[in-house]
């Protein structure tokens, strides 16, 4: 469990400085793309040898953290835009770790998600338009149970990004959560700032999942990765093998 204090300052962190810090007035949502320059019981959650093993197993090999968010999602009476609407993330076997920091019911901001969902294949045009009309998602998804992901604070789903999956908005309670991503692919990092004494405390092995983070160099390159889908790999080849 992480202290939602921590993480409320994170997400509602005032500051915009290249895209690290935002609030989208229209859909009511706080993100911060540097939560783990606030939070050192983030990390001790997400390399949680119970955690990370888990992890490694589903995708058959070692997982790297790729990006982590913090995002405080407020009520709103609209739902069925961006990713508050049947999708899946677009990058194939992926694991996203949600940390759920406040109280969250069926009438909350919650998270459905299509059980069995993660083992279907999708096409080219569903990679390059990975979001799903409600007579798509009847159509390949209608015999699938729905995970409606309420939670207590301190709650943690993992999940296959690929499953299909949809934020719901409704006029209930705001919820605080952290999403961190297990990756195997190298050019998906983001080079998130890490406080050096943060590190502090953890073995070699168990920073093994930072490993590809903490070589990014921020004064050289971008926060966010210059090949962010699965769609825009395939059109740079030298990202093919890596």
């Amino acid at each position: 469990r992480l202290d939602a204090a921590t993480a409320i300052r994170a997400a509602a962190h005032g500051d915009v400085t290249e895209s690290e810090e935002y609030f989208d007035a229209a859909s009511r949502q706080y993100s911060s793309n540097d939560p783990f320059a606030f939070s050192r019981a983030l990390l001790e959650v997400c390399l949680k040898p119970e955690l990370t093993s888990l992890i490694n197993r589903y995708l058959g090999k070692a997982a790297y953290i790729t990006q982590g968010v913090a995002l405080r999602i407020g009520p709103n009476p609209s739902t069925g835009f961006g990713s508050f609407q049947w999708h899946h993330d677009a990058w194939g076997k992926r694991i996203n770790m949600m940390i759920v920091l406040t109280e969250v019911g069926e009438g909350d901001q919650h998270m459905t998600y299509a059980k069995g969902s993660h083992r279907l294949r999708h096409s080219y045009d569903k990679y390059a338009n990975s979001r799903f009309s409600q007579e798509e998602f009847t159509q390949r998804c209608s015999r699938m149970e729905i995970l409606n992901c309420t939670a207590r604070p301190g709650d943690i789903y993992l999940f296959d990004s690929n499953g299909i999956h949809s934020g719901n908005r409704t006029n209930g309670r705001t919820r605080d959560t952290f999403i961190i991503e297990y990756s195997r692919l190298a050019h998906t990092i983001w080079a998130h700032r890490i406080p050096p004494e943060f590190l502090q405390g953890f073995s070699e092995k168990q920073l093994e999942p930072l490993s590809w983070m903490l070589r990014q160099d921020r004064s050289k390159r971008s926060l966010a990765p210059a090949v962010n889908s699965w769609v825009g790999q395939l059109l740079r080849v030298d990202k093919w093998l890596l």
